[in-house]
């Protein structure tokens, strides 16, 4: 891949506003902290930069199917940077107030426009590289996040603490400049109409008679996605594996804190160590991962991940810093694969659509997760019996996973290939 330069200003553009906004996105409740913000508005920031992920992820996904997918980045792009320079002087002109506001409305906008360009970059990632590279160009491409996610809160803590809070929202601004810049010249041509079989089930259901209005584009994706049995299978392991662990991290820092005796340092230190896995995982993956068999990995993860859930539930420190090591490795293998399978299965002309679905439906239960946690931490005292029965119940979404996706009957009786083995399946093999 690093001769394909279609790909590197892809992966450069997206690696750089990667490492800029997460960067930001852990700067801003330090802000919030600095000029005053309470734990409330705190929750509320991250719920504003969760939330338009759930509603915009569909539009999104509309979009990247509609137009040229490097120029809906590139406006995307210097969209969030217009969006930071608006927030960049409204701070320096304005009252603690305003300034909490701002950054919920700039938490709310910017969540907004990355929907549409996370859903190019998927969408453009199959038609950059080869399909025996899928697995690795994703892997490149979470590299760079586990990067930024373990080196960002070290970033975000100079930035705020030592110079002002414009410096935070100033790299974040130039961050998606540059991005810009990268992909000037680049274009993509329209996907192909979608395939006969799926754009004859999806009219057949459509009470539409505008084929090219966006409510009508939206409509065909869904239905494709919930006609296509591997796919739809794919969402509602990863929509069901989210909810849980959207759950997860909040009860387990409960946990080694009351259970366990770890310090706030402690638990620092155990995400450190658990984040570096994932560093070194991504790493390894887009090195050598393996370029078949997308569906048998994605299910082993799910499940190696409930696993590693159930370990941290011990008292131990040795066991719950090992539980959630795994738990970190194996998250960055099901997103890496469970992003390469969708790609290889999906007709291309949708795949815009079907991943902004996908990333819809997952944040939604991602949310709803955070939400059930605080629930959950009132009512159960026992709170390592909530982390066994979570990781168990991921262990066995796994293994569900597995049997519906691995080796299902063919449509006269016989065994079928193992979906993912070959890393594209054709459009002529029944999925419904």
């Amino acid at each position: 891949m690093l001769r394909n330069r279609r790909f590197l200003r892809l992966w450069s553009a997206h690696a750089t506003n990667t490492l800029g906004d997460e960067v930001y996105a852990l700067a801003v409740p330090l802000i919030a902290l600095q000029i005053g913000g309470t734990a409330p508005v705190i929750a509320l920031l991250t719920a504003c930069a969760l939330l338009p992920h759930v509603v915009f992820g569909f539009v999104g996904g509309v979009y990247a199917d509609r137009a040229d997918r490097f120029r809906i980045l590139r406006i995307s792009y210097i969209a969030s940077f217009a969006i930071l320079l608006v927030a960049l002087a409204v701070f320096a002109s304005s009252g603690r107030d305003v300034r909490l506001a701002t950054l919920a409305a700039t938490a709310l906008a910017l969540a907004a426009v990355a929907a549409f360009s996370t859903a190019s970059v998927d969408s453009l990632i199959p038609s950059c590289v080869d399909a025996n590279q899928l697995a690795r160009a994703n892997s490149s491409t979470e590299a760079v996040r586990t990067v930024a996610t373990v080196a960002g809160p070290a970033v975000a803590g100079l930035l705020v603490a030592k110079t002002s809070p414009h410096a935070a929202i100033a790299l974040n601004a130039l961050s998606f400049l540059f991005a810009f810049s990268i992909l000037r010249g680049l274009t993509a041509s329209r996907p192909a109409a979608a395939s006969q079989p799926a754009a004859a089930a999806a009219a057949s259901n459509s009470t539409s008679k505008d084929k090219s209005s966006v409510l009508s584009d939206l409509r065909e994706g869904l239905l494709y996605l919930r006609r296509h049995r591997p796919l739809f299978v794919g969402v509602i392991l990863s929509t069901v594996a989210n909810l849980v662990f959207g759950a997860y991290e909040a009860i387990l820092i409960f946990h080694v804190s009351r259970d366990v005796g770890l310090s706030a340092a402690g638990i620092g230190l155990l995400f450190a160590a658990a984040g570096g896995v994932s560093v070194v995982t991504a790493a390894v993956l887009s090195w050598k991962a393996p370029s078949r068999d997308f569906a048998r990995v994605m299910t082993a993860s799910i499940a190696l991940q409930g696993v590693g859930a159930a370990v941290t539930a011990t008292s131990g420190l040795f066991t719950v810093v090992l539980g959630q090591m795994l738990v970190s490795a194996t998250t960055v293998s099901y997103t890496v694969y469970w992003r390469s399978f969708r790609q290889s299965v999906c007709d291309p002309a949708l795949l815009g659509r079907v991943s902004g679905a996908c990333r819809s439906i997952a944040y939604a239960g991602a949310f709803i997760g955070a939400l059930l946690s605080s629930l959950l931490l009132d009512l159960v005292d026992d709170v390592a019996l909530l982390l066994l029965y979570s990781g168990l119940t991921v262990a066995v979404i796994g293994v569900v996973g597995h049997l519906l996706l691995i080796d299902r009957p063919g449509p006269r009786g016989k065994r079928g290939a193992p979906v993912g083995d070959s890393g594209i399946q054709s459009e002529e093999t029944p999925t419904a």
